[in-house]
């Protein structure tokens, strides 16, 4: 059975033609109707179609969920950015939603400090495994099939042995960060980034992005981790009260 022709019968509904029947199919596709048939049967059985009772088909509730999916998608960021900005404002350091992107942790949105010195991270910006807050904590939470991935495609053992970790003493760490509920990254470059992240749910409870304060270290250490940790999952309980499943 082609993908590509059960493909195009579902690409035969529009907003002008939002129900048909078989022979409508097989008039526009040239398909032989018993082949075109299959193909309904089997999309009517996913939920993909719905026949109604004079014989039409229409899209079905399959459709509906896929389409909560695409919007909710793109939802997360917007929804976010007053709160983002509330707490820029509130600690004058910068703000950052980051989420996973295939193998690749980046930057989704930024709200930068107000500061002369402040650190900036842009959208797109990929962020390190092994520095980054937002990074680190998403790690954490990843299922370990694609945490593993991820760790052998960007954490080498050379890599960590730079960090002076190996992938056990790291695992521990991500074991330990998903047990707390957020996580601390630092750069331990002579400038010093310090950074602070807790994970953002979809409404299955899965991680799909991370919530991050950043800035110098000399200026954040005035703080215990504890504020900048309270002042996060205020953010993230009370974006959890919306609706949403992704982010785009």
């Amino acid at each position: 059975m082609s993908a590509g022709k059960t493909l195009k019968i579902l690409n035969l509904f529009s907003m002008q033609q939002r129900k048909l029947k078989i022979d409508d199919m097989v008039e526009q596709l040239a398909y032989p109707k018993s082949s075109l048939y299959r193909h309904v049967k089997l999309l009517k059985e996913e939920g993909y179609l719905i026949e109604t009772t004079d014989n039409y088909y229409r899209l079905g509730n399959r459709f509906l969920h896929l389409a909560t999916i695409v919007n909710e998608d793109n939802r997360l960021p917007t929804l976010i950015l007053p709160f983002m900005e509330q707490l820029r404002d509130r600690l004058n350091e910068s703000v950052v939603l980051s989420h996973l992107s295939g193998t690749d942790h980046v930057c989704v949105q930024s709200f930068r400090g107000f500061h002369t010195l402040n650190v900036t991270i842009t959208v797109g910006e990929r962020l390190s495994f092994l520095t980054d807050a937002g990074a680190k904590v998403m790690l954490a939470h990843l299922n370990s099939s694609l945490r593993d991935r991820v760790i052998a495609e960007h954490l080498s053992d050379r890599i960590l042995k730079q960090h002076n970790l190996t992938k056990t003493i790291f695992l521990e760490q991500l074991k330990q960060i998903k047990r707390k509920g957020y996580a601390v990254g630092e750069d331990k470059s002579p400038d010093g980034v310090l950074s602070y992240a807790v994970p953002l749910r979809n409404v299955d409870q899965e991680v799909i992005a991370a919530l991050s304060i950043v800035g110098p270290k000399y200026r954040m250490l005035q703080y215990e981790t504890k504020f900048y940790v309270e002042q996060l999952k205020t953010i993230s309980g009370q974006v959890a009260t919306y609706r949403f499943d992704g982010i785009s």
